[in-house]
């Protein structure tokens, strides 16, 4: 393990902790700057049950994941993406090569 682990599981906390702090303080102001509407509880139950789009994960569905990456024997390359995430990769790599190769072309052209 050593060294390069220990570096590993400090710099991977932090950035994981200021991520998340990010993340609870722009929730916050987008809360603040359009409030949800007020509905009664009756309302609430409907909108829950009608809706169709998935609930965010839990936790403890969540959680195991999460350390494993913590492991020493763990590597980004094994992980499995999902097929739709697959799709999204492609697209918007094919976007950033579109929007470099018109860069590096504007720069060539006197």
């Amino acid at each position: 393990m050593g060294l390069p682990y220990l570096y590993r599981l400090t710099v991977g906390a932090w950035a994981q902790w200021h991520f998340s702090r990010w993340v609870r303080r722009v929730v916050k102001y987008m809360m603040s700057v359009r409030p949800p509407p007020k509905r009664s509880a009756q309302e609430r139950a409907e909108q829950k049950k009608a809706s169709s789009i998935p609930q965010a994960a839990r936790f403890r569905d969540v959680f195991p994941g999460l350390l494993r990456i913590y492991l020493p024997s763990y590597t980004p390359h094994d992980v499995e993406i999902a097929p739709g995430m697959q799709v999204l990769a492609d697209k918007y790599s094919e976007m950033a090569l579109q929007t470099f190769s018109i860069q590096t072309s504007s720069l060539e052209t006197p």
